[in-house]
């Protein structure tokens, strides 16, 4: 196994941060304005990255690992609630990463998008069906396909600044819970 530098890991670290802070509000930003954000020069940046294509591609596997992440550690935590946290945690990653999550995922990584994440979250809501705070008589991947359609429309709104982060968890929580609650079950 090759262990990187400290040195080279923490420019890394440092390039990706700031291009997640600098893309986040300001798309079009250039490799300059990124090095600048990380307190770096141009040429570490791109010996790091070669093209602002690199760069979005790192943003994306970092976006990716994140998510991940969250998923597993809800896994982790007491079944109460789980579903909640998932639908907040999912929206902050989001806006975290806007410059990947702010628009619809390109189709290259949709098989990437299923296999990392459908099965762990389809299996968080069908806990969550179980244990009755949500419908039971839904299949699992339509309930998916709506909370992902609404993360990445409430993502949408955060990255064009229509839309606080605290008040896209909240609506995407009411708008799980309001559709798809134990108590919408058999009502219509």
């Amino acid at each position: 196994m090759v262990t990187q530098r400290a040195d080279v890991v923490r420019n890394e670290r440092s390039i990706l941060d700031a291009a997640a802070r600098v893309l986040a509000d300001q798309p079009a930003a250039g490799m300059g304005e990124i090095a600048a954000e990380a307190g770096l020069g141009r040429a570490t940046v791109y010996r790091h990255f070669p093209t602002r294509e690199a760069l979005i591609e790192g943003l994306r596997r970092e976006a990716f690992d994140a998510v991940a992440e969250v998923i597993a550690a809800i896994a982790a935590t007491p079944p109460e609630g789980r579903v909640r946290r998932l639908c907040e945690e999912l929206v902050a990653v989001g806006a975290r990463w806007r410059i990947v999550f702010g628009k619809p995922l390109d189709e290259r990584y949709a098989e990437e998008v299923r296999a990392r994440f459908d099965r762990p979250i389809c299996e968080l809501l069908a806990q969550a069906q179980t244990r009755g705070e949500l419908d039971g008589d839904l299949p699992t991947a339509t309930i998916l396909v709506v909370l992902g359609g609404a993360i990445t429309a409430i993502v949408t709104e955060i990255a064009a600044g229509r839309m606080p982060v605290a008040a896209g968890q909240r609506l995407l929580v009411r708008a799980l819970f309001s559709g798809f609650g134990a108590a919408r079950a058999g009502g219509g």
